[in-house]
């Protein structure tokens, strides 16, 4: 497989999500928005693999244990992941789901439902991670939305 058939698949992704002229830019790279979920994809030349990443939340300044025990949790197994990895990026402060997919796996049938369920699962840590903060009293539930995951200022 190579980069060509990396681009064929999101072109072919691309007619369905209606977007005709669907590419990754020279170095591998796209960026989709579904309903406010941001979904990150990359080429890795060396590995033969796509990566998709998407921001999960910020890692509060408190209350990091049930935060952390519902992160390991859900990948014990890939229980609530669906074979996604959550990670924490430190140097930016965020939680992220990361998946790795070598692209001689893919068939072309098949990308369309890895995206869509990367994003179902992005959905879901966004939501759970947003009530964890809630229920700890990191944040008042007005300011959270649960639809982006994000603190609302």
């Amino acid at each position: 497989m190579s980069k060509k058939n990396y681009s064929d698949l999101l072109a072919n992704l691309g007619k369905l999500v209606n977007i005709p002229e669907l590419s990754p830019d020279e170095a591998g790279y796209c960026c989709l928005m579904f309903d406010e979920i941001t979904i990150n994809i990359e080429y890795n030349e060396h590995s033969d693999s796509l990566y998709l990443y998407s921001h999960i939340s910020d890692i509060p300044e408190d209350n990091r244990e049930k935060l952390y025990q519902a992160l390991l949790e859900g990948n014990y197994f890939f229980r609530e992941t669906q074979g996604a990895t959550l990670s924490i990026d430190l140097p930016q402060n965020r939680i992220v789901l990361l998946y790795q997919i070598p692209l001689c796996a893919i068939e072309e049938n098949m990308f369309e439902n890895i995206i869509e369920n990367f994003v179902n699962i992005t959905d879901f840590w966004q939501k759970k991670t947003g009530e964890i903060a809630i229920k700890s009293g990191e944040i008042k539930s007005e300011n959270f939305t649960p639809e982006s995951g994000f603190i609302k200022a």
